[in-house]
C-alpha cells in the first residue's frame, strides 16, 4: 500500500551519502557508532578517496588499505559494513585464525573472493576485504601465522586470485587491484606475549624526554607506529602495505548510555521493536539506559549492551 512504500523509499533515502565529502561520511556514521571520532574521520577521509577511485575508475588514485586497532565491541566490523552497505559494494568479512594458507588442507581464504566476482564480472571488482583478528595470527606458534600473512601480502600488490572448485562452474579469477583491505585485531597480547600497549610504552620510556608512565592503554595505541606492529609480530611487508593505522579505545559509561539512547544499532531499540511484533509496547524510564550501561560488562563494550538487554 502507499504508506508502505513510502515507508521503503524512506529507509532508501537514509543510506544516501556523499561519498565525495568525508564530513557527510562522518555524520552518516555518527548515526549508528558512538564516539570513535578519530577513528570516523581517518575512515571518512580514506573511503571518499576509495568512492573517488572507484567514480572514476583510475588506478592511478591512492588506495590506502587499513589496520583497525582496538577492542572489541567498539565499532570496527560495523563501520565497514555500514559504509559498504551506502556504497551498494560487497564487504567480505572473516576471522584469520580459522584459515590456511592456500597448498594445505583446510579453510582458504581464496574461496572467499568468489562474493566479489558474483557481484561484478569486471576483472578487477570493487569492495572491501575485512581481515579479523590479524593479532592473533601474528603472535600465533602454528605455522600458518607467518604463511598466511605473506599470502595477504600478495592480495595486497594487485595479484591475481585462481580458485579451481570443485568444478568447472564454480573456478573463478580476479584481480585484487581495486579491493580495500581493511584488517583489524584488539593486539591484547597472547600467549603470555606483550600487548601492543605494552610494546608502545616500553618504546616512549625509552625516550628519556617523554614520560608516559600513566597513559591509558586506548592512549598508548593512539600512538602507535609500524615498528610496535613489526615488534608485535605483524611481519614487516604486511605493515606497510596496511598503511593507515585506525585506533579505537574502549566505550565510557557515557558512550555506552548512548548507543542505547540514540544509536541506530540501540540494542534496547531492537527488543522494542521486538516486543511490538508480539503486541506488546515497551515504555523505557530515564534512567533504564544508564541502568543497562552500569549492569554491561566493560570489558566487552557494545556487545555485553545486548547481553544485558
Amino acid at each position: 500500500n502507499a504508506s508502505h512504500k513510502k515507508r521503503k523509499e524512506s529507509s532508501k533515502q537514509t543510506v544516501d551519502v556523499d561519498f565525495s565529502d568525508p564530513q557527510a561520511i562522518v555524520h552518516y556514521l555518527g548515526r549508528f557508532i558512538v564516539g570513535q571520532d578519530v577513528a570516523k574521520e581517518m575512515v571518512a577521509v580514506s573511503f571518499s578517496n576509495y568512492m573517488l577511485r572507484m567514480a572514476e575508475n583510475n588506478p592511478d588514485l591512492p588506495l590506502n588499505h587499513m589496520l583497525f586497532v582496538g577492542p572489541s565491541g567498539v565499532g570496527k566490523t560495523a563501520i565497514m559494513r555500514l559504509l559498504a552497505k551506502a556504497a551498494k559494494i560487497p564487504c567480505v568479512s572473516t576471522k584469520l585464525v580459522a584459515k590456511c594458507a592456500e597448498g594445505y588442507k583446510g579453510q582458504r581464504l581464496s574461496p572467499l573472493f568468489r562474493e566479489f566476482r558474483n557481484h561484478s564480472n569486471d576483472e578487477a571488482p570493487y569492495g572491501i576485504m575485512f581481515l579479523d583478528e590479524l593479532d592473533k595470527l601474528a603472535q600465533s606458534k602454528q605455522w600458518y601465522g607467518e604463511r598466511l600473512m605473506e599470502e595477504l601480502v600478495g592480495y595486497l600488490d594487485d595479484s591475481v586470485v585462481q580458485d579451481g572448485g570443485e568444478n568447472k562452474d564454480e573456478r573463478f579469477q580476479l584481480n585484487t587491484s581495486n579491493l580495500l583491505f581493511v584488517a583489524a585485531g584488539a593486539f591484547l597480547g597472547y600467549q603470555q606475549k606483550k600487548s601492543l600497549s605494552q610494546l608502545i610504552r616500553e618504546r616512549l620510556l625509552d625516550d628519556a624526554k617523554t614520560q608516559h608512565h600513566s597513559l591509558a592503554a586506548d592512549d598508548l595505541l593512539a600512538g602507535v607506529e609500524p615498528s610496535d606492529l613489526i615488534r608485535y609480530g605483524v611481519k614487516s611487508e604486511l605493515v606497510g602495505r596496511l598503511n593507515l593505522v585506525v585506533p579505537f579505545h574502549s566505550l565510557n559509561e557515557e558512550e555506552r548510555v548512548n548507543i542505547i539512547q540514540c544509536s541506530e544499532l540501540s540494542p534496547l531499540k531492537s527488543y522494542q521493536k521486538l516486543l511490538n511484533a508480539r503486541g506488546y509496547k515497551l515504555v523505557a524510564e530515564a534512567n533504564l539506559a544508564k541502568i543497562i550501561a552500569k549492569s554491561s560488562a566493560k570489558e566487552t563494550n557494545a556487545r555485553a549492551l545486548q547481553s544485558t538487554c
